[in-house]
């Protein structure tokens, strides 16, 4: 497990050297020429309808978006009122999904550019990482150490709980089974992280 912590702190130092990391953010360059700078970059959603990223700052209280060309501009501004945008997925239907786990919310953007707040429960939820697979959104919570599948039309519904040195639960991930990978970090500072696999009987037996 070590080897594998080691392989990801490597890989993305190298990631990050190229990107142009500076301490107050990330500093997105075309050309070798300035462009702007994202001083606290969160999750990268992709699936936009024009192909282009979309990029979180919890810093500046934005959403941004980064076309292939390089170029940045604003694709969610402050006055969204969004504090952390910390995961964005799309959906089926061009809907994006954002979560923000500073506020608690998970919100909705539909096509039209209106926000909804989906599920707003306070420190009951803090939506941590979110992935959309099978017409449903899957929701880690590294607060509450839970795991969550949300339908539109349905209530949310917890999958799993975690304890332990398993209860810093952070990514999630679906394959073409069903079946539910998570990432935890275990001990952060000897650098151990776990992968939690849930297949796809246990959660159809845990949602019933």
């Amino acid at each position: 497990m070590k080897k594998f912590s080691c392989l990801i702190i490597v890989v993305a130092c190298a990631f990050l050297t190229s990107c142009g990391i500076k301490k107050e953010g990330l500093v997105i360059m075309t050309d070798h020429s300035y462009k702007a700078t994202l001083f606290a970059t969160n999750k990268i959603g992709f699936g936009s309808p024009d192909g282009s990223l979309l990029v979180g700052d919890g810093e500046q209280h934005k959403v941004f978006r980064v076309t292939r060309d390089g170029s940045v501009s604003d694709f969610l501004g402050r006055e969204y009122g969004i504090t952390k945008p910390e995961s964005m997925v799309f959906d089926d239907r061009g809907n994006l999904y954002i979560a923000d786990n500073e506020d608690n919310v998970l919100y909705l953007l539909d096509a039209d550019r209106k926000l909804h707040r989906i599920i707003d429960r306070n420190e009951s939820f803090s939506p941590e990482t979110i992935y959309f697979a099978r017409g449903s959104l899957y929701i880690t919570d590294s607060r509450n150490h839970k795991l969550y599948v949300y339908t539109p039309g349905e209530e949310l519904r917890t999958i799993a709980a975690f304890g332990g040195q398993l209860q810093n639960v952070q990514g999630v991930t679906v394959d073409d089974q069903g079946n539910i990978f998570l990432s935890v970090q275990s001990d952060l500072k000897h650098r151990i992280g776990n992968v939690i696999e849930i297949s796809k009987d246990e959660t159809a037996l845990a949602q019933k």
